[in-house]
């Protein structure tokens, strides 16, 4: 939670990165944003990561939830917005900020339906699968 790892786009991509885009080529449900920061920025408030570079370049369509209790350093809004579909393990405080955060309109219903989407996704390809 304290560190920050500081590279350059190109030691990003590299190295950093050839490991995760691996994964990403076996199409799992779901993937895991973590702790650390990455140039500064908390990973689960990264949307060059989140969105960018998994969803836009990779083309990655599973779910993508924030490493346990990580969000104690992060904003929950910033974090949906960046790409997070679930922040991990859930709880009554996250469930009122984003409350407040959508009443207040700095959250919007289309800044949540991706996560539904992908959460959605995620539940009927397990689904699916128990059948076969």
């Amino acid at each position: 939670m304290k560190v920050s790892s500081n590279l350059s786009e190109r030691t990003l991509r590299e190295i950093y990165l050839k490991g995760f885009r691996i994964a990403v080529e076996a199409a799992p449900w779901a993937l895991m944003s973590s702790y650390n920061r990455i140039n500064g920025i908390y990973a689960p408030n990264c949307p060059e990561l989140l969105i960018d570079i998994l969803r836009c370049e990779w083309g990655y369509k599973g779910l993508v939830m924030s490493d346990w209790d990580a969000m104690e350093q992060c904003d929950y809004v910033t974090a949906v917005k960046s790409g997070n579909n679930m922040i991990m393990p859930g709880s009554k405080k996250v469930a009122k900020a984003l409350k407040q955060a959508l009443d207040s309109g700095m959250l919007t219903r289309n800044d949540l339906l991706p996560g539904a989407t992908y959460a959605l996704r995620v539940i009927m390809s397990a689904a699916t699968s128990q059948e076969a």
